[in-house]
């Protein structure tokens, strides 16, 4: 509403280009995002002619939310695991204790 709508839309960039390159991390990545405050992040090939994608905040909390989640199983698996090796020492010793009471 600001602009001439027949205005280029290369007149209407106000800063210098940020990119990230495809062989480098999210979590490099983020904080680029968060340094310059971008929503989305176009990404470039190692020579940096070519774009390769775009990152999206949402595309990195997805990213997160699925390391969570693999996270939250593999410490479920070891509870579930810690569990059964604490019923069965407790069976043991009860056992025990019962045949001491005879």
């Amino acid at each position: 509403m600001h602009h001439d709508v027949n205005e280029r839309v290369d007149t209407l960039i106000k800063r210098k280009t940020i990119t990230i390159h495809d062989d480098d991390t999210l979590k490099q990545a983020v904080q680029i995002m968060a340094r310059e405050n971008l929503d989305v992040l176009p990404v470039v090939s190692a020579t940096g002619l070519t774009i390769t994608g775009i990152l999206s905040y949402k595309d990195v909390l997805v990213a997160y939310q699925h390391r969570q989640d693999e996270h939250e199983e593999s410490v479920s698996i070891s509870l579930k695991r810690r569990t059964l090796k604490i019923l069965v020492h407790g069976r043991r010793r009860l056992a025990v204790l019962k045949g001491y009471d005879h």
